[in-house]
C-alpha cells in the first residue's frame, strides 16, 4: 500500500511576516530537476484546502532558465513574493517545483531519472483551524512514498541502489535545512501515521 510522505518544517522564534523568507530559505536547498527548474505554479487558498484557490499561476519553461543560480534564486524570489505580497493569516500558499528520483523504465530491469512533482505550502497560523501546528510552518509534500520504498518490486542489486539515492536524496535536502534555514523541529511523516523510517527497517528485513 502506498501512501503520501511529507516533511513538516517548525521554524524558531517564528514570525508570520517572515513567511516568505522561509518558504524562499528552504527552496534554496531543494535540489530542482535540470529539466525542470525553479518554481512550476503557484496557487494561494482560503480559509482551508477545500476551498477553491483564489490565486493561481503557472509558469512556462521559456519563462524559467536554470544557465546560474543567480537566475534560478531570482524566479524563485519573484514566484513566492508575486502571490504573498499581501499575507493573510488564513490563506495557504503553495507552490509546485520539480526534482529527479530514479523510477523503473519500462524495459525490466532498467531505471532512469524523471522529474517528480513536490508541493511545498506555506500556512497561515489561521488557516484550517490552525493546520501548522500539526503540519508545520511548511509542509512539503513529497508525493507518494513507491519512489523512496518501490514495495511492489523485488529489489536486486542495482535496484536497491536506485531506491537508496531516491533515500539520499531526501536525507540530503533535509540536513540542508536544517543547516541554512533556522528550523526549530521537522516530521518526516505519511498518510497511515507511520513514519518512513519504519517503512525503510520493514522493507530492508524483508530482503535479508
Amino acid at each position: 500500500m502506498t501512501d503520501r510522505l511529507y516533511l513538516s518544517l517548525w521554524f524558531a522564534n517564528f514570525r508570520f511576516a517572515a513567511l516568505p523568507d522561509a518558504v524562499l530559505s528552504v527552496l534554496r536547498q531543494f535540489p530542482f530537476s535540470p529539466a525542470t527548474p525553479g518554481i512550476r505554479a503557484a496557487a494561494v487558498y482560503p480559509l482551508d484546502w477545500n476551498e477553491a484557490n483564489i490565486y493561481q499561476r503557472i509558469w512556462e519553461a521559456d519563462e524559467i532558465s536554470d544557465e546560474s543560480p543567480e537566475m534560478l534564486h531570482s524566479q524563485l524570489d519573484r514566484a513566492v513574493r508575486e502571490p504573498m505580497e499581501a499575507l493573510h493569516e488564513d490563506y495557504a500558499y503553495e507552490f509546485e517545483i520539480y526534482w529527479d528520483v530514479w523510477t523503473p523504465a519500462a524495459n525490466e530491469g532498467q531505471w532512469e531519472r524523471r522529474p517528480a512533482l513536490v508541493k511545498l505550502a506555506a500556512l497561515g497560523p489561521d488557516f484550517d483551524e490552525a493546520g501548522f501546528e500539526q503540519a508545520g510552518h511548511i509542509r512539503i509534500d513529497l508525493g507518494l512514498d513507491t519512489a523512496f520504498l518501490h514495495s511492489e518490486l523485488a529489489l536486486d542489486e542495482r535496484s536497491l541502489e536506485r531506491v537508496q539515492d531516491n533515500n539520499r536524496q531526501l536525507i540530503e535536502f533535509t540536513m540542508r535545512i536544517e543547516k541554512y534555514c533556522n528550523i526549530s523541529s521537522r516530521l518526516l511523516w505519511s498518510d497511515d501515521d507511520s513514519t518512513l523510517a519504519q517503512k525503510l527497517i520493514e522493507r530492508l528485513q524483508k530482503l535479508q
